[in-house]
């Protein structure tokens, strides 16, 4: 695996052969390659994987392409790709109102598919992606926690929480580094605590586990 090792990738294409090829081309890529038959069960991938990109047919029965962009883009911001068998100007046009990020023109080459997401990873930073548990997402650049793809707010404090767990992941961040923190240096044991809380309520209570003596740990992956 490579440059692409850390993307979940959702396919949508209706014709077997097509999905099968592609599949078989490219999903070793990936760190998963989610495919669908319709829009409609590329809505329910969609939920249920949470990927860093899309990549849908227009033409496709049930719920087409367009549909499916339209409903994603309700609630979400994410990268997609989209293709047809057809170069009509108004499908094209459809696709840029949708905001669509890259318009290919089927049969797909495998390349040009390989290049328009390596664009699409440069221009939203997606190699800055850390995977955390479940639906949970880290922006390393942005400094943003997602939740299914949509921003979890913090406040400033909470920011900083979260980003020297993340700096350090790989062991429980104790009270003691915790107040080295110039945004902690007066902070008590029971504000932590409530911080957490605060926290815990907006993402889950599992994500940051705390251990009694030792401190907070991320649970990642």
């Amino acid at each position: 695996m490579g440059k692409y090792k850390n993307l979940t990738i959702l396919f949508v294409e209706d014709e077997e052969e097509t999905r099968e090829l592609l599949k078989s081309a490219i999903s070793d890529e990936f760190k998963n390659f989610i495919i669908a038959k319709d829009g409609l069960e590329g809505l329910e991938k969609f939920q249920e994987y949470s990927p860093d990109i899309i990549v849908t047919d227009i033409s496709m029965p049930k719920m087409d392409g367009f549909g499916m962009i339209t409903e994603i883009n309700k609630t979400h911001s994410i990268p997609i790709i989209a293709f047809s068998a057809f170069s009509e100007t108004d499908k094209l046009l459809r696709a840029i109102d949708l905001k669509v990020d890259k318009y290919l023109i089927k049969p797909v080459d495998v390349e040009d598919l390989l290049d328009a997401i390596e664009v699409l990873i440069h221009d939203y930073k997606l190699d800055n992606i850390i995977d955390l548990m479940g639906e949970f997402k880290y922006n390393k650049e942005t400094k943003i926690l997602y939740k299914d793809n949509e921003e979890v707010f913090f406040t400033n404090k909470e920011s900083i929480f979260f980003e020297l767990l993340i700096k350090n992941h790989n062991h429980y961040l104790s009270y003691d580094e915790l107040l080295s923190n110039y945004f902690f240096k007066n902070s008590s044991n029971e504000a932590i605590r409530t911080l957490l809380k605060r926290m815990r309520q907006k993402t889950s209570k599992n994500l940051i586990s705390n251990l009694s003596k030792k401190g907070y740990c991320l649970n990642i992956g």
